[in-house]
C-alpha cells in the first residue's frame, strides 16, 4: 500500500552550530551519538522495504507465547525502533505512581512481579525547554518515528476496513490529505 500521511514538519536548523545551540552539552552529544548509532530510525530504516506493510502486523507465537500480533521488520523479526523522545510521566495514560508499584497497597507480591509501568512518549520538538541541547538530526529522527508509527497504523486501519484510497481527490477544491 503506497498511502502515507504527510510528514510532521520539523523546522530546519542551520547545519553549522549557532551560539543558541548547546553543542558541548552532555545531552547534545548523547542525542547525536544515539541517532548516529546502529539501530537508529534513519530514513532508510523507516522505509517500506524495511517495514513491509503486507507482512504487518504479524503473529509471533513461537517467540512470544501469545496470540497477539506484532510489527515485524523485513526478516519477520520483532520490529525495534530506536529514536529520541521525552517521557511524559504525568500523562493521561501513565501508570507509574506509588499506588501502582508499592507493596504497601495490599497487593500480593506475586501480582507485583507481573506489574508493568506505562508511560507516554513525546517526540522531541523545538518548543521543548531543553531544545537548545537538541541536534537537528535528533529532531528529525524523533519526528520520523512518530510519522512511521502513524502512517503504518493508518495504512493498517485502511487495509483492515477494506477501504480503497482514491488517487484523485473527490472534490477539486478539497486537497487530498494523502499527498
Amino acid at each position: 500500500m503506497s498511502a502515507s500521511l504527510p510528514t510532521t514538519p520539523v523546522p530546519s536548523r542551520p547545519s553549522t552550530p549557532t551560539p543558541d545551540l548547546e553543542v558541548n552539552s552532555a545531552l547534545y552529544k548523547s542525542l547525536l551519538y544515539s541517532v548516529r548509532s546502529p539501530g537508529a530510525l534513519t530514513v532508510d530504516a523507516a522505509s517500506e522495504k524495511n517495514i513491509p506493510l503486507e507482512n504487518n502486523p504479524h503473529p509471533l507465537r513461537m517467540f512470544m507465547n501469545d496470540s497477539a500480533e506484532y510489527w515485524v521488520d523485513s526478516s519477520s523479526s520483532l520490529l525495534r525502533i530506536k529514536f529520541p523522545a521525552r517521557l511524559n510521566l504525568n500523562g493521561q495514560y501513565s501508570r507509574i505512581g506509588p499506588y501502582f508499584n508499592m507493596p504497601s497497597t495490599g497487593l500480593d507480591v506475586t501480582v507485583l512481579k507481573r506489574a508493568r509501568v506505562q508511560f507516554e512518549l513525546r517526540p522531541l520538538h523545538e518548543s521543548d525547554p531543553l531544545s537548545s541541547h537538541y541536534p537537528q538530526e535528533a529532531l528529525d529522527c524523533s519526528a520520523r518515528a512518530l510519522d512511521t508509527v502513524i502512517s503504518h497504523t493508518f495504512a493498517l486501519l485502511i487495509r483492515s476496513s477494506g477501504c480503497q484510497i482514491r488517487s484523485d481527490p473527490i472534490h477539486r477544491s478539497v486537497p487530498d490529505p494523502l499527498r
